[in-house]
């Protein structure tokens, strides 16, 4: 990801929403510029599972599908 992004990949904002059991959902804000002129600007949904202190598993839910299909050449 930071190579893709030209190391400019940055979590700018991070609110939690909500923490039940061992799972935990925030939104975290991400920026970053391609050298080509490509922007990300998005909020994403997060959904961590928690174990033993580490985060086993993530569920990320994108704001804008299209932007990050874009930015990430997908």
């Amino acid at each position: 990801m930071f190579e893709l992004s030209a190391n400019t990949l940055r979590l700018t904002d991070f609110k939690s929403i909500s923490v039940s059991g061992n799972k935990v959902a925030c939104v975290l804000h991400w920026n970053a510029a391609q050298p080509a002129g490509g922007i990300l600007d998005v909020d994403n949904i997060d959904v961590y599972t928690i174990e033993n202190g580490q985060i086993t598993k993530a569920e990320i839910f994108t704001a804008d599908e299209e932007s990050e299909n874009k930015f990430w050449g997908e």
